[in-house]
């Protein structure tokens, strides 16, 4: 299983602040939700945190129109 993927634009990362009671899913459609999902302790563990910051500065880029 993924703990993160990127979807046309979107970081799509399990929430770890539910494990290990349920497993879901949230979708960030921004640098902000990132970052708040980090503070949140959503994304927990240094290599997923290192990739969902990745992610969130691709973002921007990717939404850049022309």
């Amino acid at each position: 299983m993924r703990t993160i993927r990127w979807e046309n634009g979107v970081v799509v990362t399990v929430d770890q602040s539910l494990l290990p009671r349920r497993l879901a899913f949230i979708s960030l459609r921004n640098p902000r939700q990132v970052v708040k999902a980090l503070k949140g302790m959503k994304i927990r563990g240094a290599p997923l945190i290192g990739a969902a910051a990745a992610l969130a500065l691709a973002q921007p880029a990717y939404n850049l129109k022309g």
